[in-house]
């Protein structure tokens, strides 16, 4: 029974990352998701630390990513729904519940993840992203802009609606 509802549960984060991966991508930075157009590091530490409840039901896309290549073509999208912080960004989708706590925003249990067949580039950069949110981002958020940063990296996102 509880393997069923994790496959329900794996499921129901495959088919909510596919439909969000759909769609005209044209408002991209660039080819790879990353852009360096405007400063990322300008707006790290000049926001608002959220709260776990103040992502609740939020969505974000990256339009930047600087200190670290994405695959071409992809972005990374994160969604707040239940406590679960659900992680995407071309291949597998991730999720897990998640705290943020001391203004550092991760995980606070192993993560699941869909398990389809991806291009080598395509599972590193999954890895990447299962150990970067397991490891945790210091995260503000200035109006409808989340920025995480972790060392050297600092990813922007945009809200969703």
């Amino acid at each position: 029974m509880k393997m069923l509802r994790v496959l329900a549960v794996g499921m129901a984060l495959a088919a909510t990352l596919a439909v969000s991966g759909c769609g005209d991508d044209s408002d991209e930075a660039s080819d790879d998701g990353a852009s360096s157009a405007g400063s990322a590091s300008d707006s790290v530490g000049t926001g608002t630390v959220p709260t776990t409840a103040d992502l609740e039901g939020m969505t974000y896309k990256s339009t930047s990513v600087t200190g670290h290549d994405l695959v071409s073509g992809t972005t990374v999208k994160l969604a707040f729904e239940a406590d679960t912080m659900s992680v995407g960004a071309g291949c597998n989708g991730m999720g897990g519940p998640f705290a943020v706590d001391s203004g550092t925003l991760a995980w606070t249990g192993e993560p699941h993840s869909t398990m389809m067949a991806c291009s080598d580039e395509l599972t590193a950069q999954d890895d990447w992203l299962r150990q970067a949110f397991s490891d945790g981002w210091d995260a503000t958020t200035d109006g409808s802009t989340l920025t995480l940063t972790q060392g050297d990296v600092t990813m922007e996102l945009a809200m969703v609606e």
